[in-house]
């Protein structure tokens, strides 16, 4: 196939799409709106007539066996990572192909965020019902209707499945193919009959449930994430191995569907937050009757017919005591939520000379592999994407991926500039560094607390139980917000932008919230901090740098070459 030089370097043709790549950006702008960019966006009727026309422009042409595809980039995997890069790259007119040998849509649709925060909400609704006398109404026992919560998570997730569908790809041109991917050598992917040697490769295939070495596990009917909604009943009993987020979030949902629910942790709960904030979290589970055990280790796991309904399981703890029996934790269910392992079977990363860990492909803070030209993203990127495994996590790293391939911006990937939320009730939400980590950095750090007990609307609500913690440095930046009460994922965005810009708690102060809303409890914590920095004679207007709010090298430039024009006239 005749090509044309690529946009990018090493690469020496185009398999398809003649034209430059901002004549095919003005191409795909003239398909629809820009929503067809983001997989959170919908679908619309113009869809199928966009995905006529792009091909229509290429000429009906299609990878055919033995044909070498040469686009700027190739995603491998079309989960929520792989989506946005491919959406992304296509949005800035480079050619793109993407490979996928699965489901589109990945386990944020399938067990992920969607199915688990649906059913978080259903269970908030059931437990509104039991806590109705506090406002002065009958309150009931609900009835669960368990096959048809189950038909409302499947048609939420078929829902936001179509902004992620092939066909919705194709209209914003991105050139699908479904086959399983494996590397030749370090420049050559084949993907079914296709050959591909794109300008970059992104692997983003995506994590799977891990399982701990637990003797008789594996061979133990149990439930994962993957698999926890095909469920057709709602077992009697439930037991979680694992602390997590996700594991805490299924426990105290469940119970409140009318499941007696046991949690083991070996260690803590939520350990990689504010211990002060997990505490509260642990503190409304176990208050709802959720049975937490910390510190606790299994030792073997077993089936059993234990149950009245569901497969029945028995676990033998460690006995805390030398010499005693063990303690036998027993359930009609078990959920292992144990964290995720990446996936990547299959691939050949050897023959790419990509390194990988246990842990999933090692990448650097722009997450590229050991071969520059391939990077990773999302659940199969090792420690360099900094071990947390969120959707929106995964949606940064594909901006930063995107925009390092096609416009070299060399942007690093900071984990700790993303929030985090665990969504049980209380919500725990962070973002920048916690109370631990700034103590262990630097010197002269301060804790600012407030309780949600002075907010108006949190008085209001009945909902008292929450605390927001500011951590800054000596200098008064606001190192990292962490909060754990009614609403706190929705609270932690202002903080986000806060951390993430390097601002002084002094830029904040004047700013207003509205009246009742738990966002005064964020202005109430600038209010008491700058009162407290004043009692200690810090108190003042905020720096010069900091009034101008200069957000870049070139604002500092400029302004530095003002000050030397008023110098020279001056003089």
């Amino acid at each position: 196939m005749a090509g044309r030089k690529s946009t990018l370097p090493g690469v020496a043709a185009k398999p398809w799409g003649g034209g430059t790549r901002r004549k095919r950006a003005k191409a795909l702008d003239d398909c629809g709106e820009p929503t067809c960019y983001h997989p959170a966006g919908g679908l619309d009727g113009r869809i199928a007539m966009s995905a006529q026309r792009i091909d229509e422009d290429r000429d009906g042409k299609k990878a055919a066996a033995g044909e070498v595809l040469r686009p700027d980039l190739c995603v491998i995997g079309a989960g929520e990572a792989g989506v946005s890069a491919a959406l992304e790259a296509a949005s800035s007119g480079a050619s793109v192909v993407l490979v996928e040998r699965d489901a589109f849509g990945g386990a944020h649709l399938r067990g992920g965020c969607i199915p688990s925060k649906g059913l978080v909400a259903a269970a908030a609704r059931a437990q509104t019902m039991r806590d109705a006398a506090a406002f002065g109404l009958s309150p009931g026992d609900p009835r669960i209707d368990f096959a048809g919560l189950r038909a409302r998570l499947a048609a939420n997730a078929a829902e936001l499945a179509l902004a992620r569908a092939p066909e919705r790809l194709a209209a914003c041109g991105v050139q699908v193919l479904r086959a399983q991917a494996h590397f030749l050598d370090p420049i050559t992917l084949v993907a079914g009959e296709a050959t591909i040697q794109a300008g970059r490769f992104v692997v983003a295939t995506g994590g799977r449930p891990a399982l701990p070495d637990i003797p008789g596990l594996a061979e133990t009917p149990h439930l994962t994430s993957d698999t926890i909604f095909d469920m057709p009943d709602l077992p009697e009993s439930l037991v979680v191995l694992g602390g997590g987020p996700l594991g805490l979030e299924l426990a105290q949902a469940f119970c409140r569907l009318g499941c007696s629910v046991v949690v083991i942790e070996r260690h803590a709960l939520l350990p990689r937050e504010d211990r002060e904030l997990a505490a509260c979290v642990e503190a409304g589970l176990r208050a709802e009757g959720v049975d937490i055990r910390i510190g606790a280790r299994v030792v073997s796991v077993e089936g059993g017919k234990v149950a009245k309904r569901g497969n029945g399981v028995r676990l033998l703890l460690e006995p805390s005591t030398e010499g005693e029996p063990g303690e036998v934790v027993t359930g009609d269910r078990l959920l292992v939520a144990t964290g995720r392992a990446p996936v990547l079977d299959g691939l050949d990363l050897d023959r790419a000379r990509v390194r990988v860990e246990p842990t999933g492909i090692v990448v650097d803070a722009r997450m590229r592999a050991s071969n520059r030209r391939i990077y990773a993203i999302g659940d199969c990127a090792g420690a360099g994407g900094q071990g947390y495994r969120f959707s929106h996590a995964a949606r940064r790293q594909s901006e930063i991926v995107v925009a390092d391939v096609l416009h070299r911006s060399r942007e690093a990937f900071d984990l700790r500039l993303a929030p985090r939320v665990t969504f049980t009730d209380p919500e725990l939400a962070a973002v920048g560094e916690i109370e631990d980590e700034a103590r262990a950095r630097r010197k002269g750090v301060r804790v600012l607390r407030l309780p949600f007990a002075v907010n108006e609307r949190a008085r209001i609500e009945g909902r008292l139980d929450g605390l927001l913690k500011l951590v800054l440095a000596k200098n008064g930046r606001v190192l990292g917000c962490a909060i754990a009460g009614r609403g706190a994922g929705e609270m932690i965005a202002l903080w986000t932008l806060v951390v993430s810009r390097g601002m002084r708690l002094a830029e904040l102060s004047g700013l207003v919230a509205p009246n009742p809303t738990l966002s005064e409890l964020s202005f109430d914590a600038v209010r008491a901090a700058t009162a407290s920095a004043r009692a200690r004679g810090e108190g003042g207007r905020p720096g010069l740098l900091a009034r101008l709010r200069l957000g870049s090298r070139r604002q500092l430039l400029r302004f530095s070459l003002r000050l030397r024009a008023l110098a020279r006239l001056s003089g």
